[in-house]
């Protein structure tokens, strides 16, 4: 079995074998990124019906050439690393060579481009739009969607396509922050924006664990919810304090996971704490059942007022998950501080008997 290509999912960020991929060595040239995207649309968009690839104009080729499921054409411009301002310019000039075209040019462009690298054949380009969508193509005109795709973020090509889309140019911009599960490459697809820590989850070599603990720590102190992640370390460690934090990479997220041991004296993951930079004002908490074991009814009582987190069902196998805000937390976190606290008191006698 090859490669699999997919979006991230949040369930894997907690996964023992889930690791981060610094952007350039993934892909060692921009066709193989594209052979990729080509074969998993998805990845871009839900739903996408890909039509064309490198489509000639007269200014340069297209990438990629798409509809959505609403029947908006998208051009794609495909970037290996960051995005340029000529990046932005080059896909204008893409686009204002498309809407030029009467609608017959357009429909026959996309039929005598399909049917090659990775394209399906499309005999027919206003029959199979037809069949798709129970109407023909373009019919107010041929529009034309802009979205820029790098696995970089770049600041000043940020602006510029803020400033466009604030003035009318449909234009976004899909970074790509990839990383790995097993056989599989999952890819992180954020609008335009920077993650916090992407660029930390590649320390040199010579970083030592707790380095990249006080780091994680030190950026958490400059987000929304600073004061709610330092109440709830606070919360483990003395629950746990023969425990020891390590940090839990993931391309988005602020996250520490709190090692305790078990009976037979081996290390487990016991706790994780997360801040994800697309909900920065909550704190994510996962107890693992090697916490919930020595007080299960007790920790999951102090855990249901506080919601399960996006995509991930409560009362997991492995543990519970839940999204902490400043709001809940002040209603019932003593409550939950209580019940850990019970557990750790319980957890300290078993593992002094062993």
């Amino acid at each position: 079995m090859g490669t699999v290509y997919r979006r991230l999912r949040d369930e894997d960020l907690d996964a023992e074998d889930f690791v981060g991929i610094p952007a350039g060595d993934l892909f060692p040239s921009e066709q193989q990124f594209e052979d990729a995207l080509v074969a998993n649309p998805d990845i871009l968009v839900d739903g996408l019906w890909l039509v064309g690839r490198q489509i000639q104009t007269d200014s340069g080729r297209i990438d990629l050439l798409g509809i959505d499921s609403d029947g908006t054409l998208i051009l794609f411009e495909l970037k290996l690393g960051k995005l340029s301002r000529g990046s932005v310019s080059q896909a204008i000039e893409y686009a204002a060579f498309l809407t030029d075209l009467e609608e017959a040019n357009m429909s026959s462009l996309i039929s005598n481009s399909s049917g090659r690298r990775g394209i399906p054949l499309i005999t027919d380009f206003r029959q199979a739009f037809e069949d798709r969508f129970g109407r023909q193509p373009f019919t107010d005109g041929i529009k034309i969607w802009i979205t820029l795709v790098s696995q970089e973020y770049d600041e000043p090509s940020a602006r510029s396509i803020d400033w466009l889309n604030a003035n009318g140019i449909g234009i976004d911009h899909l970074v790509l922050y990839a990383s790995r599960r097993g056989d599989s490459i999952l890819f992180d697809v954020l609008e335009n924006i920077p993650p916090p820590v992407l660029q930390w989850w590649y320390p040199p070599a010579t970083a030592k664990r707790s380095e990249v603990v006080d780091w994680v720590r030190h950026e958490a102190s400059k987000t929304d919810a600073a004061e709610l992640y330092a109440e709830i370390i606070d919360m483990i460690t003395s629950a746990f304090p023969s425990g020891r934090w390590e940090p839990r990479r993931a391309n988005d997220s602020l996250g520490l996971v709190w090692i305790i041991k078990r009976d037979d004296r081996r290390p487990a993951d016991g706790i994780i704490i997360r801040i994800n930079n697309r909900s920065p004002s909550y704190v994510a908490l996962l107890l693992y059942d090697e916490v919930l074991q020595y007080a299960p009814r007790k920790l999951r009582a102090a855990l249901r007022p506080f919601p399960g987190g996006k995509g991930l069902r409560l009362g997991q196998p492995h543990g519970e998950f839940r999204q902490i805000s400043t709001a809940a937390w002040a209603e019932h976190g003593a409550s939950l501080r209580d019940a850990l606290a019970y557990a750790g008191a319980k957890y300290a006698r078993v593992i002094a008997a062993s």
